[in-house]
């Protein structure tokens, strides 16, 4: 008998327990909103916030083409230049020119060395193109950055923020500077 009242005391004890002790509406709510953000985040973290590189068009030829030594240097002389080329499309441009340079020279010149020389210089026009291109795109910043700056100088003076500042210099002054403080400002 005491061990029978014992269980029934047990059994009505945990069951007052249980009752008290589950959750409210609120608690199953907020509960509830953890773990959607919690599955949000798992989502997310299949994504990136980094910008895109301009490495290649598609995602599996960017990761070889990081690979190759010089690409990043590529895409330094891309962005300088001021283009939205690829450098999977100027590699592939001056591989293709120098190859079929190279053959077509192997016909016409009597000397195999002459061949792969006319082959590398033509593989180089895409590089000496984008080297122009900066050049000039350089001159052309150097010319318009006194502006820039003094336009940069009345606003901070004027007492409106560095952002607004960077937006207003990219809005107000000609190309290329406007780019790239635009750039500067989405970035920022």
């Amino acid at each position: 008998m005491p061990v029978m009242f014992f269980l029934l005391l047990l059994i009505v004890t945990f069951g007052v327990a249980f009752y008290f002790l589950r959750p409210t509406k609120t608690e199953s709510a907020v509960q509830q909103r953890l773990d959607d953000i919690q599955d949000r985040r798992t989502e997310a973290a299949d994504q990136t916030i980094l910008k895109a590189e301009g490495y290649s068009r598609n995602a599996e030829y960017s990761a070889v083409i990081r690979q190759i030594p010089g690409a990043l240097g590529t895409l330094d002389l891309i962005r300088q230049a001021g283009q939205s080329w690829t450098v999977g499309s100027v590699m592939g441009i001056a591989l293709l020119a120098t190859v079929l340079t190279a053959s077509i020279a192997s016909i016409l010149l009597p000397s195999a060395f002459l061949a792969v020389l006319a082959g590398i210089v033509a593989g180089s026009i895409p590089y000496i193109v984008l080297l122009v291109m900066r050049e000039q795109r350089f001159r052309k910043c150097d010319q318009l950055l006194p502006e820039a700056i003094d336009l940069m100088a009345r606003g901070l003076r004027a007492g409106h923020a560095l952002t607004a500042v960077l937006e207003m210099v990219g809005a107000e002054t000609a190309e290329p500077i406007a780019s790239e403080f635009r750039r500067l400002a989405e970035e920022h």
